[in-house]
């Protein structure tokens, strides 16, 4: 347990430890908070935030680089997220997304709770999504990958081509099924 922390983190990279605050919030909020921790642990985001981190450091003075670090913490952050609202109801993911709100507001600038880092806008669109969960975009989009790979499937089939005979063939035909360098 740390005073310097306003909520559950993990600190590790192949072995994360949850580290906990001094002041623990409500039961309802502490378990919210370990289940987002948890789905980063089973996921092995402290593996990629140590592997973003040195890609930052040896490629400091590249500008993309820390955008994409900056997208990529964002989307695992969305993605605990959803992973999160997808095992809770309707009103426990309202209080879900009440507790990133309430860790938003006593952050003190030390630690980035819960994926709290990123305020505002991001904030907003990261409680709405949690808001607006819907079990059925997952059935949709493995829907829309099965019938895409089927249909690059069909594509790549071709129709059983018969041999040419020379009474029925073309010079043109000839040539082609004629193994190259023969007469």
């Amino acid at each position: 347990q740390s005073a310097a922390l306003d909520s559950p983190c993990l600190c590790g990279v192949l072995r994360p430890k949850l580290l906990l605050p001094a002041e623990l919030p409500g039961d309802e909020a502490l378990y919210y908070m370990l289940l987002h921790e948890r789905c980063h642990a089973r996921t092995g985001d402290t593996l990629w935030a140590f592997v973003r981190g040195a890609l930052c450091c040896a490629f400091w003075f590249h500008p993309l680089v820390w955008l994409a670090a900056r997208l990529n913490r964002a989307d695992a952050e969305l993605a605990c997220d959803e992973r999160v609202a997808a095992r809770l109801s309707a009103t426990q993911r309202c209080d879900y997304a009440e507790t990133l709100l309430g860790l938003a507001a006593r952050q003190n600038g030390f630690a980035a709770p819960a994926g709290v880092h990123f305020g505002g806008a991001k904030l907003k669109a990261r409680i709405l999504s949690i808001l607006h969960f819907s079990r059925g975009k997952r059935v949709w989009l493995c829907a829309a990958c099965v019938l895409l790979a089927a249909a690059f499937c069909m594509s790549m089939a071709t129709a059983k081509e018969e041999p040419v005979t020379f009474a029925d063939a073309t010079v043109g035909q000839i040539i082609r099924e004629s193994p190259r360098g023969s007469p």
